[in-house]
C-alpha cells in the first residue's frame, strides 16, 4: 500500500516512515512531546489507549490533524473516506475521473452515489477493480460509519499482494464473535494473528463496531511496526516467583527462559527490559505477565492490566 493511501484513509497527508527510535535506557518515553501531549494535538495526551500509535505517526511528520490541533480520535470513519485507502495512487484511472454536476442516475457507480460527490473518481475505479460491492439493493451507503469488520477487508485486501499476506490460517484463530462462515472471518483472523486488532477477555474482537480515527491508526502502526517484530495485547502483573517484587521479569507461554524482551506500554510510551522466567498468561489477549516492578515501570498496578507492545532483544 502506497503510503498516501493510508494517508487518505485518515482524511489526512500520511507518509509511512522508519521506525520509532528506541533508546538504550531500560525506561524511557517514546515520541511524546514535553507537555505530555501529542504534538499540536489538544485532544490526544499521555494516557490515551492510543497515544503511542497517533504519537508516532504526528511526531515523524507523517499525520496532519484539523486546523484547531486536534486529531479527534473518537471520531467515526465513513466509508467513503476508508474507500481512497483503496484507490489513490494505486491506479492512473482515478486521476482521469471527474465528478459530473450534470448528475445521470443510470451512469452512478451505486443508486445512491451522485455524480457530482467528492469520492465519485474513487468508487469509479474501486468499482471496476473489483475492489467494492455495494449492498445487495445496489446502494453503497457511502456516509454510513464503517466497522471494524469492513475496514480489515478494505485494508488487508489492499496491502495483500504488495506485503505478501495469504489468509490461510483462519480456523486456527477464530473468536467467539467470529464464526467461520463469516464472510469477514478471514481478515479477522489474520488481524488476530498478527495481533493488529484488540482481542477481549473473553475472546472476542467486536466486528461490528464502527471503526474510529483512534483505532484506525492503531490499527496502521500496528501493521507497520509488526514488519519489525514487535508484538501486540494485553500485559498483566503477577506475584509469580518469589524475587519478582524485586527484578524485571515476565511470563510469557512460548519465548526460551531468559529471553529479553522490551516492553512498551501503548498509553504512554514508557519501556521496560524485562526477562522471561515463567509461564502464562493463558487469558485471550494477553502476552505478557509481567512481576509487579517492571508494570510499576510502565503505568499504575492498581490499573492491573494494559495494552503493550513488545520485542525480542537477546536471547539465551
Amino acid at each position: 500500500m502506497s503510503r498516501k493511501r493510508i494517508l487518505n484513509l485518515l482524511l489526512i497527508p500520511v507518509i509511512l516512515a522508519a521506525a520509532i527510535a528506541m533508546l538504550a535506557s531500560r525506561t524511557f518515553l517514546i515520541g511524546i512531546a514535553e507537555d505530555g501531549a501529542t504534538k499540536d494535538f489538544t485532544d490526544v495526551e499521555t494516557g490515551y489507549k492510543y497515544f503511542v500509535a497517533i504519537s508516532y505517526l504526528k511526531n515523524n511528520g507523517l499525520i496532519q490533524g484539523y486546523e484547531d490541533n486536534t486529531f479527534k480520535p473518537n471520531q467515526k470513519v465513513t466509508r467513503a473516506e476508508a474507500l481512497k485507502l483503496l484507490v489513490d495512487e494505486t491506479s492512473s484511472e482515478q486521476e482521469d475521473q471527474q465528478t459530473d454536476s450534470q448528475d445521470d442516475v443510470s451512469k452512478r457507480p451505486f443508486t445512491d452515489t451522485p455524480l457530482s460527490e467528492w469520492y465519485i473518481p474513487y468508487l469509479i475505479t474501486a468499482k471496476e477493480e473489483g475492489m467494492v460491492n455495494g449492498y445487495p439493493d445496489g446502494t453503497f451507503k457511502p456516509d454510513n460509519t464503517i466497522n471494524l469488520a469492513e475496514m480489515l477487508k478494505i485494508y488487508l485486501e489492499s496491502i495483500a499482494e504488495n506485503e505478501g499476506i495469504v489468509f490461510d490460517n483462519t480456523e486456527a484463530n477464530l473468536f467467539n464473535d467470529t464464526p467461520l462462515d463469516s464472510w469477514y472471518t478471514k481478515y479477522t483472523a489474520y488481524a488476530g494473528e498478527k495481533g493488529l486488532i484488540n482481542i477481549y477477555s473473553n475472546n472476542t474482537v467486536n466486528p461490528e463496531q464502527e471503526l474510529t480515527r483512534g483505532y484506525l491508526a492503531e490499527i496502521i502502526y500496528r501493521m507497520e511496526m509488526s514488519k519489525q517484530g514487535y508484538v501486540f495485547g494485553k500485559a498483566s502483573w503477577y506475584k509469580g516467583r518469589k524475587d519478582d517484587n524485586t527484578t524485571y521479569t515476565t511470563a510469557h507461554k512460548t519465548l526460551p527462559w531468559g529471553t529479553m524482551v522490551e516492553v512498551t506500554d501503548l498509553s504512554n510510551g514508557k519501556t521496560v527490559q524485562v526477562k522471561v522466567n515463567d509461564r502464562g498468561p493463558y487469558v485471550p489477549g494477553r502476552v505478557l505477565d509481567l512481576s509487579k516492578v517492571a508494570f510499576s515501570d510502565l503505568i499504575e498496578p492498581s490499573l492491573g492490566i494494559t495494552t503493550v507492545q513488545f520485542r525480542i532483544i537477546s536471547t539465551p
